[in-house]
């Protein structure tokens, strides 16, 4: 009697072999991770229209009121007498400092600092954010005067900071890629006599105004937002946009001139204003491409 034989192995599901499992359960773990971390990454919105106009309205230029200046400026002694122009509410004032170490060392920092004698806070405007009892400190001073401050408005060993800019927020400053330096300098008050000074001196007084203007960004026209998996290689689905782009910008702009004939210009923004809130879709492409047009600094011909 004849005997057939027969391999287990021949007629056991696929899916029952190890082998199987050893080599295809680690690609299937890889492939299926791939294709998540793609979702996750390329599922994107893209938003298209055929023209993307910004229809750009300029308001007209008004005057900043410096405001008032507060009752309590902070102390402070006169240590180099001046006699040139007088600090008033409004000016652009260019200052230098010079550090004296506890051994009677003398440091002068060769950047040229500036403050604008204005008293309103950030909350009322966001072209200003020094303190006022420091900026009102400064009313009265002449051009050459030289004084070290003697107390701060914090309970800090800081009188405050005076800027590279003479206006706007150091916040944003910090946070721009445009160039614009957000260098700034803290003034140190003595604490003892081991604690060393710093004089702060009135290089140049520029008498002018600071105006701003609001600008108002409009684009009515119907865009497509469509969003995209795995790249650019498919499209999921597309819908059609018609809620009007909108949105309001502030700039502001200083020209003073001093008493011996010269310039000095520094204009900041836009940036976005308290007034307004924006709506629909993003426009803030044109004011990032509008500060980096600015010139860097005060402009001093």
């Amino acid at each position: 009697m004849s005997e057939n034989f027969v391999d287990g192995s021949a007629s056991r599901p696929w899916y029952r072999c190890k082998w199987v499992w050893i080599i295809g359960l680690p690609v299937l773990v890889v492939l299926v991770s791939i294709a998540v971390h793609q979702y996750n990454q390329y599922q994107i919105q893209y938003q298209y229209n055929f023209h993307r106009p910004i229809e750009v309205t300029y308001e007209p230029w008004q005057v900043l009121d410096p405001g008032r200046a507060v009752e309590n400026p902070l102390k402070f002694e006169v240590v180099q007498e001046g006699g040139g122009a007088v600090v008033e509410a409004g000016d652009l004032v260019q200052l230098t400092l010079q550090w004296r170490s506890a051994q009677r060392r003398d440091y002068d920092h060769k950047s040229d600092w500036w403050i604008w004698v204005g008293f309103r806070t950030e909350k009322e405007t966001p072209f200003h954010s020094n303190d006022p009892r420091l900026v009102s400190a400064f009313v009265g001073l002449k051009e050459g005067e030289g004084v070290k401050f003697l107390e701060s408005p914090r309970r800090n060993e800081s009188a405050g900071n005076v800027y590279i800019n003479p206006f706007g927020s150091y916040n944003y400053y910090a946070g721009s890629k445009s160039g614009h330096s957000d260098k700034s300098m803290a003034i140190p008050v003595p604490t003892g006599p081991q604690s060393g000074s710093m004089t702060v001196r009135i290089k140049k007084v520029f008498k002018g105004q600071l105006k701003y203007r609001t600008v108002h960004l409009y684009d009515g026209t119907w865009y497509e937002s469509c969003t995209w998996w795995g790249g650019e290689s498919r499209k999921v689905g597309c819908e059609i946009i018609k809620t009007p782009r909108e949105g309001w910008v502030d700039e502001a702009r200083y020209d003073g001139v001093s008493a011996d004939g010269k310039k000095a210009t520094f204009q900041y923004g836009p940036v976005e204003t308290h007034k307004e809130k924006w709506t629909g879709g993003d426009m803030r492409g044109w004011p990032r491409d509008e500060w980096k047009k600015l010139p860097i600094g005060v402009q001093v011909e």
